[in-house]
């Protein structure tokens, strides 16, 4: 039998866990434009996760997740946004186009219809059992504007998700979910909200 939260929930007063999720305060965003206002954001286009682990272990349907939690965010700050299928082609100068986006590969991405593009880089997603069962994650979030060519804001979010005892063990597949739901919610709660025109 497949084991899910709502098999927990009603398991007994016997296995009592130990929870936490977003405990780890993440770092300011870094705003690499002024030339942009929420207000101005009329729809986002959402690209699939970028995976940037240097171990690409498969462990879960990440990008179906992780867009998933983002959208219901973003649709809690009022932005409208449009979830795309469309990834960024994987090479070699992936990594570094990020560090460092030119204004050509902006204007280059995925979803040439729509001005405004997000997407979310996973830096790191690990799980560990112990008494229990840990994950924790990296990501970082980057909203580029392709009229003008820039990234105009980015944020890092770090997540870390835990259950004890001997459920935790049988949890352990839901560590790394958990991990990136809590890394994307702490990247984007440092978005400005959008007060509609």
């Amino acid at each position: 039998m497949k084991l899910t939260r709502r098999h927990l929930i009603t398991a007994g007063p016997l296995l009592v866990p130990l929870f936490f999720s977003g405990c780890i305060s993440p770092p300011k965003p870094v705003y690499d434009s002024t030339l942009w206002s929420p207000a101005d954001v009329d729809s986002i286009a959402l690209l699939p996760l970028v995976d940037l682990r240097p171990e690409k272990v498969k462990m879960s349907d990440f990008n179906r997740i992780g867009q998933k939690a983002m959208r219901k965010q973003l649709k809690h700050w009022k932005y409208t946004c449009v979830v795309s299928d469309q990834a960024i082609p994987e090479n070699t100068g992936l990594e570094e186009s990020f560090l460092k986006p030119s204004k050509e590969w902006v204007s280059a991405l995925p979803e040439p219809g729509q001005r405004w593009i997000m997407v979310a880089v996973i830096h790191d997603v690990t799980r560990r059992i112990t008494f229990g069962s840990v994950g924790n994650a990296e990501v970082s979030v980057h909203l580029f504007d392709r009229s003008s060519g820039l990234r105009v804001w980015q944020a890092k979010g770090l997540g870390q998700a835990g259950q004890g005892g001997v459920v935790g063990m049988l949890m352990v597949g839901m560590m790394d979910e958990d991990a990136l739901m809590s890394a994307l919610g702490n990247a984007l709660f440092q978005l400005p909200r959008r007060d509609k025109k």
